[in-house]
């Protein structure tokens, strides 16, 4: 235990200290707590891509592949579609992960196209209305 702060100082550079404990970082606690649960809401949304991965592959890998063309086209399209889902929900992850990492650095996110701001309706949606 320290004594003084100047005792804490010798240890501990006071930029890295809250004002209360004689520093200069700033630190707001209901900001913190929305970051942190903006990012359990994104390390969830990895999450279950992986898993959407996961079973993909082994639908695959275990699919046993049809001898006639009719069977063969549904399969290459229903395993198309599956890709381009996923495919969607990457894109909209690293948005995600983009609009929150402009939001801890203190920026604001960046202006949207019309595709992106239907990109980011569905991640307040997905993520309760809250991107950062």
């Amino acid at each position: 235990m320290f004594e003084t702060l100047p005792d804490l100082h010798t240890y501990i550079d006071p930029s890295q200290l809250t004002d209360d404990l004689g520093g200069s970082l700033q630190y707001d606690h209901k900001e913190w707590i929305q970051h942190r649960a903006a990012i359990e809401k994104f390390s969830a949304n990895t999450t279950q891509i992986g898993s959407t991965i996961r079973a993909l592959c082994s639908r695959l890998q275990e699919a046993e592949f049809p001898n006639d063309v009719v069977t063969t086209e549904a399969l290459i399209q229903s395993t198309n579609i599956s890709k381009a889902e996923i495919k969607d929900d990457l894109k909209n992850t690293i948005k995600h992960g983009e609009i929150l990492l402009a939001c801890f650095k203190g920026s604001p996110p960046r202006d949207l196209s019309f595709e992106e701001e239907d990109g980011e309706k569905e991640l307040r949606r997905s993520t309760g209305g809250s991107l950062c």
